[in-house]
């Protein structure tokens, strides 16, 4: 069987795994934590839906940019893989107030 149908396969399964975890992890928390909405702590966003999500995509777009970079290319330094990834998630946190967990947020 070639690879890519294993992987196209596996898609929805992740997906839906991904899923599945992020709503059970909110309701988790939702039954431990009684957080009120005047207490909340998360990240809110400071513009419009449509803003949020491209702003969302293109920084996502770069974060996987750099961890592809830095896994596939043969002239980049393996030690130097997390200084580069942990930069750009700093540019994410500085700039768009990007939180990697976002069923937590």
């Amino acid at each position: 069987m070639p690879r890519f149908t294993i992987v196209s396969i596996s898609v929805p399964s992740y997906i839906s795994a991904q899923l599945l975890g992020s709503i059970l992890a909110s309701g988790t928390l939702c039954l431990l934590f009684d957080v009120e909405q005047k207490h909340f702590f998360g990240t809110l966003p400071t513009g419009s839906n449509v803003r949020s999500l491209v702003l969302e995509i293109i920084i996502s777009f770069l974060l996987m940019f750099v961890i592809s970079g830095v896994a596939t290319d043969n002239r980049a330094t393996g030690e130097l893989a997390g200084i580069a990834i942990g930069m750009t998630i700093l540019m994410n946190v500085l700039l768009a107030g990007y939180s990697l967990f976002h069923d937590k947020s």
